[in-house]
């Protein structure tokens, strides 16, 4: 249960807005998502990612890609299977042990919210709860 010193550098890049957005991709999101639940409580985790985010998409001049829904959601998700599976030795460990979080990112969300939903302003504004849930057999 390592949170390496390649993982405290992005997170480190990230809050101090020095990382370029196009080395920002949904795999990145994941791992400071992972690294920040490695390192504090939910609710610590949640208002740094929350308050980074924004920060950062505003720096870049890209406020309107902020959004609430999605970014709580795995979140949520991570902190969720990591309380499950327990804490991986490694990021690298994680996210081999639940590939489905990298795969293809409009896939996975549609398991769990209808396409109307995440294209609302009220769940880029505001966490909406899961509509659908999936099966463990389905996740993997």
């Amino acid at each position: 249960m390592t949170v390496r010193d390649d993982d405290m550098q992005l997170l480190m890049q990230f809050e101090n807005l020095d990382l370029p957005p196009e080395q920002f991709g949904h795999r990145e999101h994941l791992r400071l998502a992972w690294t920040m639940l490695m390192r504090w409580p939910l609710h610590r985790a949640m208002d740094r990612l929350v308050r980074g985010l924004k920060r950062f998409v505003s720096h870049h001049g890209a406020a309107d890609r902020y959004h609430e829904t999605i970014t709580l959601f795995y979140l949520f998700e991570i902190d969720r299977r990591l309380a499950e599976q327990g804490k991986a030795e490694t990021w690298h460990r994680f996210l081999d042990a639940n590939p489905d979080l990298a795969g293809p990112h409009r896939d996975f969300l549609r398991r769990h919210y209808p396409a109307d939903v995440l294209q609302s302003d009220v769940a880029r504004e505001h966490f909406v709860p899961p509509a659908r849930t999936s099966s463990p057999a389905s996740r993997h």
